[in-house]
């Protein structure tokens, strides 16, 4: 929402450090989360289960539910500035133009 506060009113600078700000604050958050999660990965699985054989499943598959944490951490502040670009409302062709950058990233 400031975003959008600040280019309504002129502010291009300030708008783009308000995207910085928070892309930075969610993607240290998140990366605080993950470290977290995996120094705890193998204490965190016995809070759901007694059973050993899940518990070093969970411990196993903790890499990727941390990278999950940091994706997810990350995705809702870039998909909120691409509706904040208008990119939701790209033509067809446009749109057509620019997915096969966005697989290769």
């Amino acid at each position: 929402m400031r975003v959008s506060n600040e280019l309504g009113a002129g502010h291009p600078k300030a708008s783009l450090f308000s995207v910085v700000v928070v892309s930075l604050s969610s993607l240290i958050t998140s990366v605080v989360l993950a470290i977290v999660m995996l120094l705890l990965r193998d204490v965190i699985s016995y809070a759901f289960t007694s059973g050993t054989a899940v518990a070093e499943a969970v411990a196993e598959l903790s890499p990727f539910l941390a990278g999950t944490i940091v994706l997810g951490g990350v995705q809702p502040v870039l998909s909120g500035r691409l509706i904040g670009n208008n990119f939701l409302q790209l033509r067809h062709e446009q749109l057509l133009r620019f997915l096969p950058c966005v697989f290769l990233i």
